[in-house]
């Protein structure tokens, strides 16, 4: 039985990384968190919807904390903070993305995004519909994104 050389932990590069990541995570936390007033006015909804939307992405993080825990021990801890670096890179182009990419789209179809309500672009075979009476401003999230 031949055992392959282990190549050295560098404990303190894995404890930055791992600290890196948890402070990230609490930035977009803070900062989603900071919209909510913008975000109630701008889409219409509620402290209590806006605190739903909140508390599906906290419950989210922590079932993903359990259970990339267990990913990690299979995986290796070194090849999951690889992956979460390139998905952290991946979300950022979206976020920086979506402006000139709403942009683009309202400019080859322009009176698609420009009505008061057109819920049926956000609503794909009726999944995610909103509640009666709500409608989804899309000329309110136009200048939203575009501000």
């Amino acid at each position: 039985m031949s055992t392959a050389p282990v190549e050295p932990v560098n404990r303190g590069r894995l404890m930055l990384a791992s600290f890196l990541t948890l402070v990230a995570s609490g930035v977009g936390f803070a900062t989603r968190a900071a919209m909510a007033g913008p975000w109630e006015g701008a889409f219409n909804i509620g402290a209590e919807d806006f605190g739903r939307i909140m508390g599906a992405g906290f419950l989210g993080f922590g079932v993903m904390i359990f259970f990339g825990g267990i990913i990690t021990e299979k995986l290796g801890y070194r090849f999951v903070l690889f992956v979460a670096f390139l998905l952290h890179l991946v979300s950022a182009a979206a976020l920086f993305g979506a402006r000139p990419l709403y942009a683009s789209l309202q400019a080859s179809s322009p009176g698609s995004f420009a009505g008061p309500s057109h819920e049926s672009q956000f609503n794909v075979a009726g999944i995610g519909s909103l509640p009666a009476g709500r409608s989804m401003p899309c000329g309110q999230m136009g200048r939203l994104l575009q501000t």
